[in-house]
């Protein structure tokens, strides 16, 4: 079964920004849609798909903010179905049970699409601090945040089609830190860039043929390193710079008196039900590993005392207990759907009341 034809949104919500690469448009309203789903979009005067928050915090307010790409950004559903907006739904109906009904929880929604955990580590100190966040949520998506931190992956996989970095960058420096390698301007305007991206990204993960057609360099085996059981030098050194920033970012946070949560967020239900693993095994017959990437942040996150949730294995138990398959990502579009960003809600919710929220 081929995915139906997209409808070209009348809305471009995206603009460049000389740090960060791109943020959202102060007060932009359009549709996004496709034979999926139609949404009306409402960006906030801030550039964040949320509703409007004072920067100064209010008295007796417990205020978070969750970091993210297009998965966190949520086009894809009505704002209130969005995970941080069902979250901030759910502590607020338990502090009006506890003995404390006078508290308030505010959940902001930093997601931006495309981003990576270098985009989000500047947009956190650029922007995030200024609302004098309690607790910062980091939503990880191991499908492509491992890749969007590397320019060398990036770079490689494009080959010819490469134009200069778009994103900005954090490149090892030789003395075991990282260097900041700003945007750079590229040839192809860039909301087209950006909505390619947003809507072919998921598809091309797991379609070979159209890998071939956006990363015409790579093989197979190198495009899937992340799975890999034994992790090519260049996955390595990837998630050596991810790593990094996330250290970079848990000292951020601590410095400005918050909190850290680290929640890795499912990649599709191909991934939950794991089927994905038959699609690898088309390019070598090795253990393929799909948890891999869940397993080296639970390492990292329990060796340096960062607070970590993985969803993947929670929404494969939900769907065992069901009984049958349940569908939390679109079928074409691939990012949550309304029981997805439901369920991640729940999830989130119940670790921070075992954190003492």
């Amino acid at each position: 079964m081929s995915p139906p034809p997209h409808h070209r949104p009348p809305t471009n919500f995206w603009q460049p920004h000389p740090s960060l690469g791109w943020s959202l448009i102060p007060n932009k309203e359009g549709l996004w849609e496709n034979q999926e789903f139609s949404n009306i979009v409402r960006i906030n005067s801030a550039g964040f798909r949320d509703r409007e928050y004072s920067l100064e915090k209010p008295a007796g307010v417990f205020r978070i903010i969750v970091l993210g790409d297009s998965m966190t950004e949520g086009l894809q559903v009505p704002l209130e179905q969005t995970f941080s907006k069902v979250l901030e739904a759910l502590l607020n109906e338990q502090a009006l049970k506890s003995s404390n009904p006078e508290k308030k929880f505010e959940v902001l929604n930093f997601g931006i699409a495309a981003f990576g955990t270098g985009q989000e580590y500047l947009l956190l100190k650029e922007y995030g601090f200024k609302y004098r966040p309690d607790l910062v949520i980091l939503a990880f998506l191991t499908l492509n945040d491992v890749l969007n931190n590397s320019l060398k992956l990036e770079k490689s996989m494009a080959g010819s089609k490469w134009e200069r970095a778009y994103r900005p960058y954090f490149v090892p420096d030789g003395k075991g830190d990282l260097t900041w390698v700003p945007p750079q301007a590229t040839r192809t305007p860039y909301w087209e860039r950006l909505y390619t991206y947003q809507f072919i990204s998921e598809k091309v993960h797991n379609t070979p043929r159209l890998q071939k057609l956006f990363f015409p360099s790579h093989t197979d085996m190198d495009f899937w390193g992340l799975y890999n059981p034994k992790t090519p030098p260049e996955w390595r050194e990837a998630w050596d710079i991810t790593q990094k920033l996330l250290l970079k970012m848990k000292t951020e946070i601590g410095a400005h008196h918050a909190q850290f949560l680290l929640v890795s967020l499912t990649n599709g239900d191909f991934y939950i039900d794991g089927s994905f693993v038959n699609h690898l095994r088309r390019y070598a017959q090795i253990n393929w590993d799909i948890d891999k990437p869940d397993k080296i942040l639970s390492d990292f996150c329990q060796e340096y005392s960062i607070p970590f949730l993985a969803l993947t294995p929670l929404y494969r138990d939900y769907s065992k207990n069901a009984g049958h398959p349940i569908k939390f990502h679109y079928q074409y579009d691939g990012h949550w759907n309304a029981q997805g960003h439901r369920l991640a809600a729940e999830f989130i919710y119940k670790k921070l009341l075992e954190m003492g929220y």
